[in-house]
């Protein structure tokens, strides 16, 4: 992981995409203060995963804005690949700026793979969730950059964020798979989410999660078997 940094004015070789900073961070001014403090809440947390080795990608609603999608939220959600011990990453978290929401953190987050936090500064809450082998580590591989306030900040494919929403399956979390495939209709790659919604049925035993994505493609407009157009100009990991 690198350190985080302000964006150069000509990009150098990457692992990921470089996309774009979506609209949803250039509203109104609470819009842009709050963009700002998810921005230094996120560099805390890459502070941190730098430290200890650790590798991360946002998820969750804020992975929702960065794709395109406009929704309120003031929680950060994160998924962190690690290996060590627990105690090492909780160290490096707390010496970075956030603050533990539970009594032993890392007890915690060997027993739930969640970790609770508070930014000191912008008082932003803060999900580090550890991700497993197998799934979680595709979706690492193949996450992509946004660059907010001229910082980088890895987030989860849309393709992938969309597979997680249609797993969680609340009311919202479908609303959100609608949000962020009408936003990124233009470069969506159905067949994806298609390939890893039959890897999780197959997994978890279940057949509800096809026809819940054709639903929300026909929502959002997109054709069931629409292949993406070719994206921005880019270096691939």
């Amino acid at each position: 992981m690198g350190k985080w940094s302000a964006a150069p004015s000509s990009p150098p070789t990457l692992v990921r995409w470089i996309l774009p900073v979506t609209s949803a961070f250039m509203g109104s001014w609470s819009e842009r203060r709050l963009a700002s403090a998810v921005v230094e809440a996120l560099a805390a947390v890459d502070a941190a995963c730098h430290r200890v080795g650790a590798r991360y990608y946002t998820i969750g609603a804020q992975a929702v804005i960065l794709h395109g999608y406009e929704r309120f939220t003031n929680d950060v959600d994160v998924a962190v690949a690690f290996d060590g011990p627990g105690d090492a990453l909780v160290a490096a978290l707390t010496n970075a700026g956030l603050d533990l929401l539970v009594a032993d953190g890392a007890r915690f987050l060997r027993e739930a793979r969640v970790l609770p936090l508070r930014h000191g500064r912008t008082r932003l809450l803060v999900d580090v969730v550890l991700i497993g082998p197998g799934l979680e580590e595709d979706f690492l591989a193949r996450t992509v950059e946004r660059i907010v306030d001229g910082a980088r900040i890895p987030v989860v494919r849309p393709e992938d964020l969309v597979a997680m929403k249609l797993l969680a399956g609340r009311p919202k979390d479908i609303e959100d798979v609608v949000g962020v495939m009408a936003a990124q209709r233009a470069s969506f790659d159905v067949k994806m989410v298609r390939v890893t919604l039959r890897l999780l049925e197959r997994a978890l035993d279940r057949s509800d999660l096809a026809p819940l994505f054709d639903e929300a493609l026909r929502r959002a407009g997109l054709k069931k078997g629409a292949a993406p157009r070719k994206r921005p100009a880019g270096k691939k990991h």
